[in-house]
Order: structure tokens, then sequence, then C-alpha cells
């Protein structure tokens, strides 16, 4: 497969869908579905009434009819749910394993890749979130059954490499996951076996690339090397620059001897020239995708986005929302969503999504779940830090709302959404 020169990012913001991603990669460039919040997405859905028809021609073509009917009854609802009416919630991510579960996420995952690969022959890519790791092997089963091309994960997350390929032998795979606190990967595994799907699936599947991404090269050399399976690539993730890193870095790069891609660098053909002339591969772009004809965010909510920047001075503001996990995903200050102060005061703080919980280690030595976006009290008692969660937005619930996906809350309304900014916002 020839190497892409542009990568359609997700900025770990969660909303690239299949559309956006099936435009790019008839391309010929690196279209992007972003696993984390699939399960989800694809619940509601099928409780929107599956418009256009597109899920129910994924699941016609899943390998396990019993599972993808038993989803489909789970969720579809003829003609759409009332709009004032709630969606049905989806379990939360759990050690448990719930089949339900596991049988959403593996479709979720197949049907979204699927879609974006349906009709052409360019690449298609899924990428998890960092520390999103409870969901996240059935979700990516799904996505190798329908033959996603290439894999992107945080540098962190680089033992799923070795998963990749356990999957794609039709054996069991487990991620180590890390406990709130900890450097070390030293939470319990979690693990997935194919198996469990049976119904005729596969048992042997062809291995997509594995690229990791991460904000420093010394890093990501680490990581690469760590990793129990093998790394196609890297993503260099870059923050407050218009230029290339320093030559340093860039040496790192290249002793690596991987394909690099770099992210975070304006979208213009002199930075993929400046990039290309560095060794590099090519670059990730990530907000003119998001807001371009082709993505699923909002319509309202892209044109206030577009109003807001077009105006002389700008009168958009980007700020910085943290996710459970720590790091940071950058999101436009825009009056009426979830980062505006007074939505903010008057919603009920709670976590009802639970995709990007931390887990933590209780007294008792089990592991436990605590998220910052649920209420203050609560997450102290989890012993999780007051003050960085008084502000806290909800990214799941958030992000589902930017994709016209917000949940229904009486007393409130919809969820508002909290939309991707980025380096060309």
């Amino acid at each position: 497969m020839e190497r892409p020169r542009i990568i359609q990012g997700d900025l770990d913001a969660m909303v690239a869908t299949w559309p956006l991603a099936k435009a790019v990669a008839t391309t010929g460039q690196l279209g992007v579905v972003s696993g984390t919040l699939l399960p989800v997405i694809t619940a509601r859905r099928l409780q929107m009434g599956d418009p256009g028809g597109h899920l129910r021609r994924a699941f016609d073509q899943f390998p396990a009819a019993d599972v993808a009917r038993r989803v489909w009854e789970d969720f579809f609802v003829p003609g759409g749910k009332a709009t004032e009416t709630p969606f049905a919630a989806t379990l939360q991510p759990s050690f448990d394993q719930n089949p339900a579960l596991t049988e959403l996420a593996v479709v979720a995952g197949f049907a979204e890749v699927f879609l974006a690969r349906e009709g052409h022959s360019g690449p298609v890519a899924i990428h998890f979130s960092e520390q999103a790791r409870l969901p996240l092997l059935p979700t990516l089963h799904g996505a190798l059954l329908a033959g996603v091309d290439s894999v992107i994960v945080a540098g962190e997350d680089a033992a799923v490499a070795s998963g990749v390929v356990r999957l794609c032998e039709g054996e069991e795979a487990g991620v180590r996951m890390r406990l709130a606190g900890s450097t070390a990967e030293s939470g319990p595994e979690c693990c997935f076996n194919p198996q469990v799907i049976g119904g005729g699936t596969p048992t042997e599947l062809p291995r997509p690339r594995v690229l990791l991404i991460g904000d420093s090269a010394e890093r990501l050399a680490t990581q690469v090397h760590a990793a129990q399976g093998p790394v196609e690539g890297v993503i260099l993730r870059l923050e407050n620059t218009t230029g290339l890193p320093s030559e340093s870095e860039l040496g790192r790069l290249r002793d690596l001897v991987l394909p690099f891609w770099l992210a975070g660098l304006p979208a213009t053909a002199s930075s993929l020239d400046a990039v290309l002339t560095a060794g590099g591969t090519g670059l990730v772009v990530s907000t003119p995708f998001h807001y371009c004809a082709e993505s699923e965010l909002a319509g309202d909510w892209k044109a206030e986005v577009f109003a807001r920047s077009r105006q002389k001075p700008a009168r958009l503001a980007v700020e910085f929302v943290s996710a459970p996990a720590g790091h940071q995903v950058p999101i436009a200050r825009v009056e009426g969503s979830a980062v505006d102060e007074a939505e903010f005061a008057r919603r009920e703080r709670f976590c009802d999504v639970g995709f990007l919980r931390q887990l933590y280690q209780r007294e008792d030595g089990s592991v436990g779940y605590r998220c910052p976006g649920e209420t203050v009290t609560c997450h102290h008692a989890k012993g999780g830090d007051p003050a960085a969660a008084s502000a806290q937005r909800c990214l799941c619930n958030g992000m589902l709302a930017a994709l016209g996906l917000g949940q229904v809350r009486p007393g409130y309304g919809v969820e508002r959404p909290l939309l991707p900014a980025g380096e060309d916002l």
C-alpha cells in the first residue's frame, strides 16, 4: 500500500466518522474513523432510525448474522425516536466484559469501517484516543473484520500492536490497564477472545499497519522499541508552533527508519513540502476536515464556528479541555456550547456514558472507575482531585452532541456540544 501524504486527523476529538473518512480515502489519502465512542454512536444512530439505511447495509455484511441481529433488535427504532425522547443508555465499559456491550462494540467497529471502505480502494484507518482501553479490543476486532488498513493509537498504548497480531490470528488479545496516579502498566489486563463472536467469523485476518502518535520523538522511539508487535510508522504531534520541530527532534524520527508524519502544522502546501524535505512522509490534517462538508459535525454549530472565524477580528477563542485520562483536547469557545459558563452552570453533572473513565485502585485492592465530569463530591470520594474536576466538561456527552447525537435531559434539554478546534481554526 502506498504511503499517504495526508492523514485525516482526529485530534482526540472522537468525531471522525465514516462519511468523512470515505471522502478522504477515495482521493488516495488516509481516511480515519474514531473508534473511541463508536459503540454509543452506533446505538444512537440506530435509535434515530438509521437515516439512509447505511447501518442496515453494513449489518447485513457482518459475518456473524445472529450477533448483528441482536444488536439491531436492541437499539433500532423504526422511523427514529421522538425528538423529546432520551436515547436508551448503553452499558459503560468495565472489566466485566458484558456480552451485549462486547457484541455492540464489535459490530460498531465493523460497520464504521465497512461503510468507510465501501465502493473504493483507498486506505482507511481507525484511531483510538489515549487510554480509552476498556472497549478498545472488541471495537478493534470489528474493524479488522471489515478490513481496516491502519490502526492509530497513542504511543502509551503501543501494546495494541501485539493485540492486532493476535486478533488477526484468531487468538485472545489483552491490553494492560493503567491505574490513575501510576506511570506504569500496573493495572489488570483487559482481554478479548475473538472466538466469542463465532458465527463463521474468519479466524485469520489481514494485518493492518500500526501507527503510534505522541508529542516527543524520544518517547516515540522508546515506545516503538518496547512494543510487543510491529509498528509501521509514527506521528509526532506538535503544539503551539507553525514550523518544523528542531533538527535534533527530526533526527530522532529519522533514526527510527520508519515513515513519520507531523501533526499540528498549518494545512498548507508549504507545510507539506517542508515535511517532505525534512525526510517525513506527510502531514496530519485535522481542523479543516472536521469542518468540511463531509464532516458529520452538527450543521448549525459548524455554521456558527465559520461565522465567528470569518469576523474581523475573529471572535473565536480556543481552550483546552482535559480528558479524564489527563491529555488535553482543543475546543472552540462558542456561546451556547458546553464550554459556555452559563450552560455549564445550569447543567447537572454526571457520568452516564463512561467510555473515558479513569481506573483507580480502591483501598481493598479492587479496581474502581471515576470521572472528573461526575459530581465533584463523588469524584473526590473516589480519590479524585476536586480542584481539577470543578470546571470539568463532559467530553463523552459533548462530543456525541457535536455529532447531533446529544442526550435529552429532562429539565435541561439536549446536551450542548464540545466543538473541536486546532491548528487552522
